[in-house]
This record gives C-alpha cells, structure tokens and sequence, in this order.
C-alpha cells in the first residue's frame, strides 16, 4: 500500500489542473489475450503499474477482516478508514466497499493476480460472484489455474484470482490518476453509475470504448476515473468523493 500512500501524497503537494509532464505516471491503458478480460485493444505496451481501487459490492453479509484477507490487504483498519465502516464485524449485502491495490504490468496487460486460499464449501461460481463480488469472472479464474479440477475443488487450495485495472489513457484526459474496478450491476445504467461516482457519462464512455452501454450488460468491467484535489488547512483528497485527511494519510493507514 506504500505506493498509494505516495500518490495521495502527489496529490495532496501538486495542482491536478497542471497539464505538465509531472503526469508520467499515467500510462496507456494496455490489454492483451492474457488470463485477464479482453476489454479492448492494446493501445502501446504497458511497462509499469499505478495505484488501483477495487469497486467491491457486498454480495453476502461478510466480515471486513475476511474481504481484507481476500484482497490481499495488509491491514483491514486501513479499509475501514477509507470507507467509514463503523460496523467491523458485519459489511451488509449491497454495501459498495473501497480497497485499494496494486496496478501491475503483467504479460502486456494492467491487472492484480490476487491469491485465494479454498475453503471446504467453496465452488467456482461462489468464489467468482459473491467472494469477489464478480471483478473476476468464473471463465478467468479457471484460465488462471489450469491444472485445477474445479468439478472437485478442494480445502487449502491456493488459486490465482485476475482482476484488471486501469492506469489511465493520456489521450482522454491527465486530470485522472486513480481509477476504481467496478463490474456493473443489474438495473444500473450509464446514467445511474455517473451519478454514484459523481462522474460524467462522457467520461466513463471514453475510458471504456469497448463497453456497450445500450443496454449495459449486467458484470460488464468498468473503470471509472476518480480526481483528487489539494487545499489548504487541512489538506485532503477526495476519493469518489470521500474525503481523506493528510494526517490519515501520514498515520501509514494506506
């Protein structure tokens, strides 16, 4: 989480409206015929990383050390300062749950592989859409772990889990340098998700040009740009309109 504690802090010392090469750190969104969604074609090769944030939504009620663990999160506290979360013990279905993480560069494409431990009830479909709360999908799962037999999944197995992320595209706009993971519910629209990110459309449509949003698929991948802004006595961040308080930020939390 080192790396997102430096990019707030960027944000916190820099003005996002400087259109300068300070920016370098947005790089071109980059997909491959890897283990990840196939999202879009490969604008240039992707050769490092940025900071990410997972769209997690609640599909069961959960604990938050659980979700923690299973976002390979150093520390649960650290989650529940970023989303306010009074009730450690029960995250309740339906509540949209902020985690940061790790962009990386692997095999050409922007993703995380993150690392899930089998349970003795476990099944594909379980650990795909209520566990992950589908940012992955039950088809890339399987493609992640081949020598897997799912028909027969058993306890202590340790699966690799793709979930893609975006680093920005310069060509659409500099002003955005932390981009959350979100995979679309049933009965949202292009319209209702601008409205929960406080997002414009336009702007959701041009860093997802192969989404189709007449009509949205329900689990269809999309990232939406979140821009944090600095200011003065006290300084903080927003995050999808979430304030973060540079004291918090010093405190090691992210």
């Amino acid at each position: 989480m080192a790396m997102l504690y430096m990019y707030l802090q960027f944000l916190l010392n820099h003005n996002t409206n400087n259109n300068s090469s300070k920016f370098h750190f947005f790089f071109v969104l980059c997909f491959s015929s890897s283990s990840f969604f196939p999202l879009s074609s490969c604008f240039a090769s992707c050769t490092a990383g940025c900071n990410a944030i997972a769209l997690y939504i609640a599909a069961s009620t959960d604990i938050l050390s659980d979700i923690a663990n299973r976002f390979d999160s150093d520390s649960w506290s650290s989650i529940q300062t970023l989303n306010n979360i009074t009730d450690v013990t029960s995250v309740h279905v339906g509540e949209l749950i902020l985690i940061p993480f790790d962009c990386k560069c692997e095999n050409g494409t922007l993703g995380h592989t993150f690392t899930y431990t089998t349970t003795q009830t476990d099944e594909l479909e379980t650990i795909s859409e209520i566990l992950y709360g589908n940012l992955s999908s039950s088809a890339l799962i399987q493609s992640a772990n081949p020598d897997e037999d799912f028909l027969d999944l058993q306890e202590n197995e340790n699966l690799s889990i793709p979930i893609n992320c975006s680093c920005g595209d310069p060509s659409v706009s500099d002003k955005y340098g932390l981009f959350g993971t979100y995979s679309a519910q049933l009965d949202d629209t292009l319209s209702s998700i601008s409205s929960q990110f406080n997002v414009s459309s336009d702007l959701i449509q041009s860093y997802n040009p192969s989404v189709s949003f007449n009509p949205l698929e329900v689990h269809s991948i999309l990232f939406i740009p979140s821009k944090g802004k600095s200011f003065a006595s006290p300084l903080y961040v927003y995050v999808y309109g979430r304030k973060i308080l540079e004291h918090e930020l010093k405190s090691g939390w992210l």
